[in-house]
């Protein structure tokens, strides 16, 4: 039973991941930038990879918290 709501959890996280990098342009862009730092290998590594961290951490809440809403609330 708990194997079926934790696939059904990682397919609502993945839908929604790809769902984000498909239809909303400022994520893609985001992934665009942070993947051609770590190419370029400059200073903005580091700004960019903070900012994807703090995007994928704050989407990763609001995630979890519709899972709460669904699941538990």
């Amino acid at each position: 039973m708990i194997f079926k709501a934790i696939e059904k959890i990682q397919l609502a996280f993945w839908n929604t991941v790809i769902y984000v990098l498909d239809e909303i342009k400022p994520a893609r862009l985001i992934v665009q930038k942070t993947y051609w730092s770590f190419e370029n290998g400059s200073l903005q590594q580091i700004l960019s990879t903070s900012l994807f961290v703090s995007l994928a951490g704050f989407l990763s809440g609001i995630f979890l918290f519709l899972v709460y809403l669904t699941f538990g609330g």
